[in-house]
Formats: structure tokens, sequence, C-alpha cells
């Protein structure tokens, strides 16, 4: 079963020792402090193919434990690059002119090898298209503070973009997986200033916006049983931050806002009532964890609030594309 939510997640608690000494490092330095003490990471030699599978047991909600530790060692390497590289682009957001220049570099020699340029399963090129949204939003901050694309990032983010939307059009999905792929194609899209690009992901995203009801509720997102509020967070997570991409490209139509606040609203209930779906789902409610990045992308929250499936820092995110560079 091919599912979209869960699988190895970039979380720091499973990063390298050397990703977590670069994290802890410039947790308590100046930005400047610590690229000059941490240097620029040298990043793992990753292959062009990429493997996961489903984050569920088949035909069930239980989380599959033999799964989630296959895709965790299958991907520890990325996962460990993705955390280094969005450490960098939110030091280069804080002015450091060298995590700038190191990001550029890192990324100029990972991408030798063309990493996740190919897929092993459906399942990895789920995954493909969550760790591309994360490269690119940590792009998008590396770029507002300095840094600057080889030809051959360029070219690397134009062919994996190219692969996530071969596959979402062999299959047309329509739930939160169209979201996903929005944001990744979106976010790349700006990158390289493709306009083909842009049109496909604004098509996802108006697929995704065009579904939420009066109410908030995204009906393929309720189809979930126990999951459907977590579900709705999730959907939401890529639909907010790719709204936040259009304010640079146009800005989001006044239906598109409606139907956003809407869902926001939506999401508030959960957060006061965690089974506030629970009777509408047929079933009591898992917690919905990943509340505070929606939170954060709608301006809210703490501030500096750090989620890896969305390139890092998000007060930071929000401040690189209110600049539109």
């Amino acid at each position: 079963m091919i599912d979209s939510h869960g699988t190895a997640g970039y979380r720091l608690g499973r990063i390298s020792v050397a990703s977590f000494a670069l994290a802890a490092t410039l947790s308590v330095l100046s930005p400047r402090e610590a690229a000059a003490r941490a240097g620029c990471p040298e990043p793992p030699q990753t292959a062009a193919a990429l493997d996961a599978r489903s984050p569920y047991q088949a035909g069930s909600n239980a989380k599959s434990k033999d799964n989630a530790a296959f895709n965790e060692a299958a991907n520890a390497g990325i996962n460990g690059f993705i955390v280094d590289i969005e450490r960098l682009a939110d030091a280069a957001m804080g002015g450091d002119v060298g995590a700038a220049e190191c990001f550029g570099t890192t990324m100029t020699k990972w991408v030798k090898t063309a990493p996740m340029t190919e897929t092993l399963s459906g399942q990895a090129t789920l995954q493909q298209q969550w760790f591309l949204s994360a490269i690119a939003l940590a792009t998008i901050k590396a770029r507002a503070g300095g840094a600057r694309l080889s030809p051959e990032v360029e070219r690397w983010f134009r062919t994996v973009s190219d692969g996530v939307r071969a596959y979402q059009d062999a299959r047309q999905f329509k739930n939160n997986l169209a979201a996903w792929a929005a944001l990744a194609v979106g976010a790349t899209a700006y990158l390289l200033r493709d306009d083909d690009g842009w049109r496909w992901a604004m098509g996802r995203q108006a697929l995704m916006v065009d579904q939420i009801q009066p109410d908030g509720v995204l009906p393929k997102e309720l189809a979930r049983g126990p999951r459907a509020s977590s579900y709705h967070v999730f959907a939401a997570m890529p639909l907010f931050a790719t709204s936040l991409i259009q304010s640079c490209r146009g800005g989001v139509d006044a239906g598109q806002a409606d139907r956003l606040q809407r869902l926001g609203g939506l999401l508030r209930s959960i957060q006061q009532d965690p089974q506030f779906l629970a009777a509408r789902a047929g079933s009591e409610q898992f917690p919905a964890k990943a509340m505070p990045a929606v939170t954060a992308l709608q301006g809210g929250g703490p501030q500096n609030y750090f989620e890896d499936k969305l390139g890092g820092n998000i007060t930071n995110l929000r401040q690189a594309l209110s600049r539109c560079r």
C-alpha cells in the first residue's frame, strides 16, 4: 500500500553524528561563529536510486516498525544532509556570508552523484517529493541570504522536479499527495523561474484548495478514520507553504484565500479539541502532532519554529519570501 504520511521522516533525533554536532554548534553560537567553528560539512555520497516502504502495515492504520527501520536506514544519508543544509540556510538568513557560500558549495558537491533522480518504488517516489520540498525551501532561504546556485544544482532540481510531475501525472492523486507535489514543484519552479513548472504546481494547488468545504474539511483526508485530524494537518503544511510562495508570484486569489482561512479555522478547532473530527470521521482521533508548523506558516505560534519537512526555520522562510528573491 502506498501511503503519504511518515516514511523515514528526517527528524533531528535520526541524523548522523556529524549532523547532530553541526546542529548543536549552530544552536548556541552566532551564525558567523557557527560557520567558523563547524566549517563546511562534507556531503554524503548518495546513490542516484531512492528506496522507501509504506509506513503502515498492509491494509491497516497501524505503523510498521520493520518498514520504519528500513526507511531510516535507506535514507539516513539524505536525512542528515537535509538537516545540514537547512542549518546552513538559516545561518545564511542570519547574515553569515560564509554559510551562504558553504551552502552553494555543499549542494554542488552533493548533486554530482545525481541523488534522488531514480526511485525504486511508488513509496520512494512519494519520499522523493517530500525530500525535494525540504531542499527547495531551504534553498529559497539560502538564496535570500546570498547563496548562489551552480548550473549543476539547477539541472538537478529540474530533473527531480520532472520526476515528481511524471509520477503525479500518471496517477492523478487528489489528496494530500497532490498538495505536497504542488509544493515540491512550485518551490523548485520559483527557484528556477520556470513558468511551466509553476503553472503545473498552481494546478495541483488549486485542485486541493478547491476541495476545502465551507467548514474547512478536506473530504479525502476526513476519510482517513482515526488519522483524519493528522492528515488535515499534513495536507495543510504544503498548502500554506505554497501560498507563501504564491505571494511572490501574484498572490493568492480571494476565493482560495477564503478557503485556506476556513481550513485554518478547522485546524484551530482541532487544536482546541483533539476529538473535534471524531464523530464525522467515525473514529477516535490520533493526536495531530505537526500543528505548530502550520501555525508558524501562518505567522503565529513561537518564533523560529523548526520543521525539517519545510526546510528548517519557518520564521526565516516567511522572511525570505517577504523579500521575493
